[in-house]
């Protein structure tokens, strides 16, 4: 079979430089063409109303004074539209906690604070009192500078996130978190053997002078992870080893997209008709517009491995579902491609 490496898919966005891809003879990559693959990416939920009431109606009666759920709020699209739910059509009263690890886009802090006071919903801005998360990515970035790749970063929120929530809930007494999981977000179909085969060959490219400098500053970066950790402690000692701290058999998570379909053009108009948030100014997906780090390095590191940004990946989930086409999606998978390497390097730059 000839090279490859440089062929594109005509329906979505995967190139032969990501794991596994092959370009068929009609132009399609090997996922387009798989009628198996597709047939298992049909993630849309059929909404089941009736037994998210009745949830709902559980977690009311838990509770009648104060806060009967907690749940976390960047002011993307998912989590204000958990919130959005939870307060206006489920009737719930939920404590919103905003993580605030500096790295937000001023847009999704606009966001958050808007809707939450437009829906009568307490919010807490909640932070490292050392600031050992922004210490941890300053070291992590720094660590991995030399390889030009960046997995790993995302690290502290991936823990602190759950624990933070957690660490509320018990603090002001609350049994139930509300959460989501949005499908076209969470499967990136990179698998951990091309990521870790990807950072062993970028490894070889430098010498045991870097190699000992990013593992000193990897020791640090480790160290404040630690420290942020036993910051918001969660039991047992062992969750400071784990990745996600484990909850509390006494806290219930809820997840709203097990019961809703997580439909974003319906998600996204019905925020805009109801509630101050909004959609970012430059083509997006609605969705991943938060965080700095996220189109910064994540983007810039997931381009370099796979040839696909996150944004990308996520676009060709939605072709997978038949949602949208490549030509609809173009403009947004563009604008944080181009936009990637050079945040990396403005970002790079300011922690140095």
């Amino acid at each position: 079979m000839p090279d490859q490496i440089f062929q594109s898919c005509l329906r979505c966005f995967m190139t032969t430089q990501f794991p596994g891809i092959a370009i068929e003879e009609n132009g399609q990559c090997s996922l387009c063409n798989s009628d198996t693959f597709l047939q298992a990416k049909k993630k849309r939920v059929t909404s089941n109303r009736e037994a998210l009431e009745k949830v709902a109606a559980e977690v009311r009666a838990s509770r009648k004074d104060d806060y009967n759920c907690i749940t976390g709020g960047s002011g993307g699209l998912d989590s204000s539209y958990v919130i959005y739910v939870a307060k206006a059509e489920l009737g719930l009263n939920p404590l919103v906690v905003h993580y605030d690890h500096g790295h937000f886009h001023d847009h999704a802090t606009r966001n958050i604070t808007a809707l939450c006071s437009s829906l009568g919903v307490d919010l807490i801005y909640a932070s490292s009192a050392g600031r050992y998360d922004q210490k941890y990515v300053r070291a992590a970035t720094r660590a991995f500078k030399d390889l030009g790749i960046y997995w790993g970063v995302c690290s502290a929120c991936h823990y602190v996130i759950p624990a933070m929530l957690c660490w509320h809930a018990q603090r002001y007494g609350i049994a139930t978190t509300l959460h989501s999981d949005n499908v076209y977000e969470a499967e990136l179909h990179v698998p951990a053997a091309a990521k870790f085969a990807f950072m062993k060959e970028r490894l070889c490219r430098i010498g045991w002078p870097q190699k000992a400098r990013m593992a000193g500053r990897l020791a640090l970066a480790m160290y404040y992870l630690l420290r942020l950790k036993t910051e918001f402690y969660v039991p047992p000692v062992r969750n400071l080893l784990r990745h996600r701290p484990r909850k509390p058999a006494s806290l219930r998570a809820v997840s709203l997209s097990k019961y809703l379909d997580w439909d974003v053009d319906y998600m996204t108009k019905t925020l805009v008709e109801n509630t101050p948030w909004r959609p970012p100014d430059y083509p997006s997906l609605n969705m991943r517009f938060d965080c700095k780090i996220e189109d910064a390095l994540v983007n810039h590191t997931f381009k370099e491995a796979t040839g696909q940004t996150v944004h990308s990946i996520i676009a060709c989930n939605l072709i997978y579902d038949r949602l949208r086409t490549k030509e609809e999606l173009k403009p947004a998978v563009d604008f944080y491609e181009s936009e990637a390497a050079d945040k990396t390097r403005e970002f790079v730059g300011n922690v140095e």
